[in-house]
């Protein structure tokens, strides 16, 4: 016999247990049993069972709103809307507060709202229920998130996020709850927030890794890396051999400028992962970042070869052999990647001119100024703005500062006036229009900043205007004496026309104001190594450089040659030879080192080496070709001498006062 109390709660009725007869408590008793019936009919599918049990019950007890709202729950499951409607509706007249019956009419609204766009009136219905539900204290969980999608149906997207706030709030450790939490921020437009609100989920539910990729995707579209990386902390802490979280966190780090943590992370998830192909491009990524390019044009290899239709792989391998100074290859994996992009995709013609850009600044890089005009002909968008600054470079390298200066004022109509300023500057100076160069100039450096000026003295200097260039390279470090930039600029121009005692002080000073500054660091060390000056000073600042950026195979190539300069040539071989393995076509570089080899008796090395400088296009070559016969007439081991190749350089290689 069923118990008083389930049938009470059958009945729905608010009279006390002494009110209902015992004939109605049969009825209510019997009708249960039917209910019981019509679920396991239900359970072997047997509709037309169901229906029947279901009429046998409600006539049995035709005032329970309670049995109507489980009959209509039943009927609903099994498809049958209208008969579920129908009692629903009966049971809200007998009880308008009837909880399972508002619930059975707000999923069949939201059923007809969600499966036809233009249904508003279900979805007004749906809406009207579902916040009634909500209002309950005993509402269940699992209407929130239907109530927050019905809000952003309706255009209410504040009322969508703070639906799925209550429900985040209510079920503090639920990842599906945090998820869509995070999802109706995003559609809020709140990414900065919806990453936020994620990672704190994360921070303290480190174990939920399937939130891992939507986080990723965030930050991504976001550029809010350091919550990523603080919350992916605690995930790594917490389980140090998963590859999710480390890899996301090694991630964050690239983007924040945190290259050798994030190669550390990556190494360590392509070792638990090896064939996470997005973890080598991201290794690859830090290699690049950290300077490590002959392990980044390797993996990149590897990657284009198992993915030849990922266009990106391809370009970022031209981008890297461009570093290594691989012209061939550079441009080979740029025409790749140009030659992929589909015609009719989605913004293809952006994008293929972005590449026709950089293939046209590759050129230009290699004083082929006539190659580069002939690509960026092919530009399919030729008056964007950066199209215009790369057509009026590319006028300015090719001689016809004329067409540069039409170039630069289509540019400033589009809004960008101080790069054109910059490019007018340099094209007067290219006409001798001195004073009309500086004035543009200026007019750049208010738009730009200071740093300006070094590109109108080297300008200057390009137009053989060296005593031009000086005078404004002292102005600025005058005006600007605590700029450690304004006094590097003036210490390495005085640098290469020899001035060293002031120009030894001015590089000093710009370290002094910036002391991590590598560059400056590696300038001046170089520069005094090269003149076996102070070499012990010089050693220093090279050490403190590549403390800065230990990867730097310009450094590297620094400290090598001070080394072998103070003929330490033991310990001079480890830097030069990862210095030539890094940058495999700087003629400078392979020429240190087949120096070294020369110093140590290794000639068939050495000979090799200084060929490859040859052809690397070296200034050197009077020098190279004496030693290429000397070494060759004389294969017997030398005593230890100097390299021989001092005069003809004379000054640090321009690329080694940025990165090469």
């Amino acid at each position: 016999m069923i118990s008083s109390i389930l049938i009470l709660a059958l009945a729905g009725a608010s009279a006390p247990a002494a009110a209902v007869s015992p004939e109605a408590t049969a009825s209510r008793g019997d009708a249960y049993s039917h209910l019981i019936k019509a679920r396991l009919a239900a359970g072997r599918g047997d509709a037309s069972e169901v229906l029947a049990e279901v009429r046998t019950a409600t006539a049995l007890v035709p005032r329970s709103a309670a049995l109507r709202a489980e009959c209509a729950s039943l009927l609903m499951a099994l498809g049958r809307g209208s008969e579920a409607e129908k009692l629903a509706r009966q049971a809200i007249e007998i009880d308008p507060g009837q909880t399972g019956a508002l619930r059975v009419l707000g999923d069949l609204a939201a059923r007809r709202a969600m499966s036809s766009e233009n249904d508003s009136a279900s979805r007004d219905e749906a809406l009207r229920l579902y916040e009634q539900l909500a209002r309950s204290p005993d509402a269940e969980d699992d209407i929130f998130p239907v109530l927050a999608r019905l809000r952003l149906m309706a255009g209410n997207t504040a009322g969508a996020v703070e639906t799925a706030r209550t429900l985040a709030a209510r079920r503090p450790g639920d990842a599906s709850a945090a998820r869509l939490l995070t999802q109706y921020l995003d559609q809020a437009g709140k990414k900065t927030e919806a990453v936020r609100s994620l990672c704190a989920f994360l921070s303290a539910n480190t174990d939920a890794e399937e939130l891992i990729s939507l986080l990723g995707e965030l930050a991504r579209e976001s550029g809010e890396w350091e919550p990523v990386e603080a919350a992916c902390t605690k995930m790594v802490e917490a389980a140090p051999e998963r590859p999710a979280a480390r890899a996301l966190r090694g991630e964050a780090r690239l983007h924040l400028d945190r290259g050798l943590d994030a190669m550390a992370d990556l190494e360590k998830v392509r070792a638990l992962a090896p064939e996470n192909r997005l973890v080598l491009f991201q290794l690859a990524t830090a290699y690049g970042d950290v300077g490590r390019l002959n392990d980044a044009a390797g993996l990149l290899r590897d990657l284009a070869r198992d993915l030849p239709d990922q266009i990106g792989v391809r370009l970022f391998l031209g981008e890297i052999l461009s570093r290594q100074g691989d012209f061939d290859g550079a441009l080979e994996s740029f025409r790749a990647g140009l030659r992929a992009i589909r015609s009719d995709e989605p913004e293809g013609a952006e994008r293929r001119d972005a590449v026709r850009r950089r293939i046209a600044i590759l050129y230009l890089g290699n004083s082929k100024a006539d190659e580069a005009s002939k690509t960026l002909s092919a530009l399919e968008k030729p008056d964007d703005p950066p199209a215009l600054e790369v057509r009026a470079r590319a006028a300015l390298a090719a001689g016809k500062p004329e067409d540069a200066l039409a170039l630069c004022r289509k540019l400033r109509e589009k809004g960008d006036a101080g790069l054109a300023a910059a490019l007018e500057g340099e094209a007067w100076v290219r006409l001798g229009k001195f004073d009309k160069g500086r004035a543009r100039f200026e007019d750049a450096a208010r738009v730009l900043g200071p740093g300006v000026w070094g590109r109108a003295a080297q300008a200057l200097t390009n137009a053989s205007q060296e005593e031009a260039a000086e005078k404004l390279l002292r102005a600025w470090a005058k005006k600007e004496p605590a700029s450690a930039a304004a006094r590097f600029n003036l210490g390495a121009f005085l640098e290469r026309k020899k001035v060293y005692e002031e120009a030894d002080a001015e590089l000093a000073e710009a370290i002094r104001l910036d002391p991590k500054d590598a560059v400056a660091l590696n300038y001046l060390g170089y520069s005094l190594g090269e003149r076996g000056q102070r070499l012990d000073d010089a050693l220093g600042f090279v050490r403190r450089a590549l403390e800065i950026d230990p990867w730097n195979a310009a450094y590297l190539d620094s400290l090598g040659w001070v080394l072998f300069r103070l003929g330490r040539f033991a310990e001079a071989r480890e830097p030069l030879e990862r210095a030539a393995a890094e940058f495999p076509r700087d003629a400078t570089v392979l020429e240190h080192l087949g120096d070294l080899y020369d110093q140590v008796g290794e000639r068939t090395r050495a000979v090799a080496l200084w060929r490859r400088a040859l052809d690397s296009g070296s200034a050197n070559a009077e020098s190279l070709n004496a030693k290429i016969a000397r070494a060759e007439a004389q294969p017997a081991a030398d005593s230890p001498r100097s390299s021989g190749g001092e005069a003809a350089r004379g000054m640090p290689p321009a690329a080694l006062t940025g990165p090469r």
